[in-house]
């Protein structure tokens, strides 16, 4: 009986195997096994080694940066090697998904699915860069030699995350939403009425980010625009605060200060005390030599005076003689005023001890302290005495020196 076993065993084997064959082969020929098991194993591979890829990827475009800033660009890798790695995956999906082959319901959601997550890891590392960038902008802003305003890259920095998040979130809707840019567009017969309406806040926010780009003024600088002038006290989106001279505060649109010319009065470097003497026309030559060249050696020992001062006889007419009085002085204002009344009465000493008188439009001449007539007016009343003298009022008062 085993015998019989044996044979009916030894029968049967061979076909048992040809018939495992075929299946075998009918299995290998088909056509959608062998491709989705290559291409799941080949997805499989990446999602594994998928830091190690993102690591020599981004070793490769940042070789050329890790000469210049190799500790920050180290960094930049680090943050980037995550959002990098599942970014790898997600295209390595989206280019093997048409070789697998499934049938066409399932390969549409699939299809979506993989678009998905390649949208969502390419802006996670959009994002990514988008805050290295705003670092970036941080670490330049706290060097001692930076133009930028801190205000302004903050701004910046929530802009550009903004922006991407925006892109990102309107890209993911775009694939799952048939008509997005129709809807949009609805959307947006709406939204034309609050842009037109917001259209004055959107120029401002506009002009403050130039502003604060440009930085024409700083807070605490002291400026003069449009017949207004003061110290900065706040840039904000919107307006900008400035105390006036008087404690008074004003707020300026910022687009009114883009398009404004502004005179940065702290940024200048020095200030300019410039005026004219109107001298008496009978002033001896000799005097107005000596007196020249007393206050031009005045000027120059003065340490509180800077640069080359000019003293000029300038013009010469019937009304008197014209000496131009140039000098400069610290920027900062109180000094000036300080050294401006210092040469003033220094001017009037002079004057006194070379005997000359200032000579006023209407024949009024003013010395250390005698009012005196020109010779023209005292001509007019020698010859009519009934007029009375000129009188020292405000009109016949000297020009300010």
């Amino acid at each position: 009986m085993l015998m019989s076993l044996y044979g009916i065993a030894a029968a049967s084997l061979p076909e048992l195997l040809r018939n495992a064959g075929e299946a075998l082969k009918k299995v290998m020929q088909t056509d959608s096994l062998i491709p989705l098991g290559i291409c799941l194993l080949v997805l499989l591979a990446v999602i594994f080694l998928r830091r190690k890829l993102a690591a020599v990827l981004l070793k490769l475009l940042l070789h050329h940066q890790r000469r210049r800033h190799a500790r920050r660009t180290e960094a930049a890798q680090h943050k980037l090697e995550q959002p990098v790695s599942w970014w790898l995956a997600a295209l390595t999906l989206r280019l093997l998904l048409p070789f697998m082959k499934f049938p066409a319901p399932a390969d549409a959601i699939l299809s979506k699915l993989a678009q998905t997550w390649f949208f969502l890891t390419l802006f996670w590392v959009l994002y990514v860069l988008a805050d290295q960038l705003c670092h970036q902008l941080n670490e330049i802003q706290k060097r001692p030699d930076n133009r930028l305003d801190k205000n302004a890259v903050n701004y910046i920095s929530i802009l550009l995350r903004t922006v991407v998040v925006v892109i990102g979130v309107l890209n993911v809707l775009g694939i799952w939403v048939a008509n997005l840019y129709g809807l949009l567009t609805g959307l947006g017969i709406g939204g034309l009425v609050l842009a037109l309406a917001a259209q004055d806040s959107a120029a401002n926010l506009f002009a403050s980010l130039s502003i604060m780009l440009d930085t024409p003024f700083a807070v605490g600088d002291w400026i003069e625009f449009a017949g207004y002038s003061g110290s900065v006290e706040k840039v904000g989106l919107r307006s900008t605060r400035i105390r006036s001279g008087d404690q008074a505060a004003i707020c300026v649109p910022n687009s009114t200060l883009g398009n404004a010319v502004i005179v940065n009065g702290s940024k200048r470097q020095n200030r300019v005390v410039d005026f004219t003497l109107s001298l008496r026309c009978d002033s001896e030559p000799e005097q107005i030599r000596q007196f020249t060249a007393a206050l031009m050696k005045r000027l120059t020992e003065d340490p509180e005076i800077t640069g080359s001062p000019l003293v000029a006889l300038e013009t010469l007419d019937t009304s008197g003689l014209s000496l131009k009085v140039r000098y400069l002085t610290s920027a900062d204002f109180n000094q000036m005023e300080t050294v401006r009344e210092r040469v003033n009465y220094q001017l009037l000493e002079l004057l006194s001890v070379y005997h000359l008188s200032l000579a006023a439009a209407t024949g009024v001449s003013l010395t250390a302290g005698n009012l005196l007539l020109t010779p023209a007016v005292a001509a007019t009343a020698a010859a009519d005495p009934s007029p009375a003298l000129p009188q020292a009022t405000a009109a016949t008062k000297a020009p300010e020196v």
